[in-house]
């Protein structure tokens, strides 16, 4: 709570805000609800970059009062895309009720993240940047004082995923060159030259300050992705196609 309120005093100043401890679930939080207004009428804007910006601030302030906390994302944990409370409700009412009709693509999107299944895909194209925040994570723990079995398991998850792109891309393997292959042992489009591009225009979509640079760096991702499409062959197609409809759906 002393973590909490600090953050809001930092980031929100002049704001009136409420803070409640969540601590009967799993996940110990604390709920944050911040007036629009501040007393001068100015109104607080807010944008997705903030929120990990508010994140970052919440774990460091924790980690001054001793609680050793950091600050991830669901792509640094390489987690299936969650799923939402219409998705959430189709699936249940399709499990007690079986004229409920629900379609594939929603039953594999709640057994995925409920199962926490890890994302192969995400894996495969930002290995390298997941495993980095991992390392970057160890050396906070490390800075913070954090030692034993946490510190063990952070190193270990930066390495396995690491590990898990190179043996899904074929990297370090004999013959491979570096080369991106499917299970047929097939070049597949995440070698394509463009993907160096498109991999940073996605990762520029965090840095999106408002809604209208959102859209533009949007369009800026579908274009690159139009500029791959034509430039594949036929055999690729099918499989950057469902790649298309990921990040799509992430966006």
């Amino acid at each position: 709570m002393t973590a909490a309120r600090a953050v809001l005093e930092e980031r929100a100043p002049g704001y009136k805000f409420v803070l409640a401890h969540h601590k009967d679930t799993k996940h110990v939080h604390i709920h944050a609800m911040v007036q629009a207004r501040s007393a001068d009428g100015e109104r607080l804007k807010f944008y997705k970059p903030d929120l990990m910006a508010w994140r970052e601030t919440f774990a460091e302030k924790a980690r001054e009062n001793g609680i050793a906390m950091v600050a991830t994302r669901r792509m640094d944990h390489a987690m299936t895309r969650p799923f939402t409370k219409e998705h959430a409700g189709a699936y249940s009412r399709a499990q007690s009720d079986p004229r409920y009709q629900v379609t594939a693509r929603t039953i594999e999107r709640v057994e995925a993240k409920r199962q926490r299944r890890l994302d192969g895909q995400s894996l495969v194209v930002n290995g390298d940047a997941i495993a980095a925040a991992w390392q970057k994570t160890v050396t906070t723990m490390r800075t913070a004082g954090v030692v034993g079995r946490a510190l063990t398991a952070a190193e270990s998850i930066g390495n396995n995923f690491l590990q898990f792109r190179r043996d899904r891309t074929g990297e370090g393997q004999p013959g491979s060159a570096g080369r991106a292959a499917d299970q047929s042992g097939q070049k597949s489009f995440l070698s394509h030259p463009g993907m160096r591009e498109l991999n940073a225009l996605i990762g520029d979509l965090d840095m999106a300050q408002t809604p209208l640079e959102m859209r533009r760096q949007m369009a800026r991702v579908n274009q690159a992705l139009d500029n791959m499409r034509e430039t594949l062959p036929p055999a690729h197609q099918g499989q950057f196609e469902q790649y298309r409809e990921e990040v799509n759906d992430k966006m």
